[in-house]
């Protein structure tokens, strides 16, 4: 549903940015509200042979499409700084005008997208010391925490504000996680490469035990943060997703095993 989303609001090319960021943040957002969302088979432009079950068309959908374009653009921008220049400026310009749209709707998701990476960027300036794991991915929490919380607050309005603050909470929570996996996962080729990484101070062993660490410990909290909301449906599905589904990223990244994508 949500690449489907994309396309319409933002053309094919769009589609190629679909995540899992978004994918999390529609399963949370429709499990918490009263309506249930629709479905029809449809066709997919990965095998237009087959029909299979996507979500109808609706808000939270397009709230997930525009996260998906705001985060590419930011990424791309951040990208072209970190030495990775015509990557960057391919991706800007593939989602410059998306991105445009996208935070005209939602300027919330947009600033807080702008101004973690901003703080990211600072962070990655400086020659990475021991604080550098914990610092990186804090400034990417709030990327995803301000978005996670901007999206509950405007399509979850019926929803007590302690839980629309415990999913901001798990966006932030999310986005340490993600950081961290990428982090851990990149070290290797980033030290061959000379890319700035947060681990870089500490040898290979010592890096993949304070990254498992840190991860079992934002597992941890996002499985007790998510057990206490107020579920409507697919409270099993995001359980799953806490106490198996990330678990078994993180062995298999800290174990070597390369991540195959979405």
């Amino acid at each position: 549903g949500i690449c489907k989303s994309l396309g319409a609001r933002y053309g094919q090319l769009s589609r190629l940015a679909v995540n899992y960021d978004a994918t999390l943040l529609g399963v949370l957002l429709f499990s918490l509200r009263p309506e249930a969302p629709g479905e029809v088979a449809e066709s997919c432009i990965a095998n237009p042979l087959r029909k299979h079950p996507v979500a109808k068309p609706d808000p939270v959908l397009d709230a997930c499409a525009d996260m998906t374009v705001i985060l590419a653009w930011h990424k791309a921008k951040d990208d072209t700084a970190d030495g990775f220049a015509l990557r960057g400026l391919a991706a800007r310009a593939v989602f410059s005008s998306a991105r445009r749209k996208a935070a005209a709707v939602w300027p919330e998701m947009d600033r807080a997208a702008a101004e973690g990476l901003a703080t990211l960027a600072k962070v990655e300036s400086r020659a990475p010391g021991e604080d550098a794991p914990a610092l990186a991915t804090a400034a990417f929490g709030t990327v995803t925490g301000g978005i996670f919380g901007a999206a509950a607050d405007r399509l979850l309005p019926g929803l007590d504000s302690s839980f629309r603050d415990a999913l901001r909470l798990a966006g932030d929570r999310i986005g340490r996680w993600i950081y961290l996996v990428d982090a851990i996962d990149d070290r290797s080729d980033d030290a061959d490469n000379k890319n700035w990484n947060p681990f870089a101070v500490l040898d290979p062993q010592a890096a993949v035990e304070k990254a498992g660490g840190m991860l079992e410990a934002l597992e941890a909290e996002l499985d007790r943060t998510l057990a206490l909301l107020p579920y409507e449906r697919d409270a099993a599905i995001v359980s799953n997703m806490m106490q198996a589904g990330l678990p078994a990223v993180r062995a298999d990244v800290l174990a070597g095993r390369k991540l195959g994508r979405l």
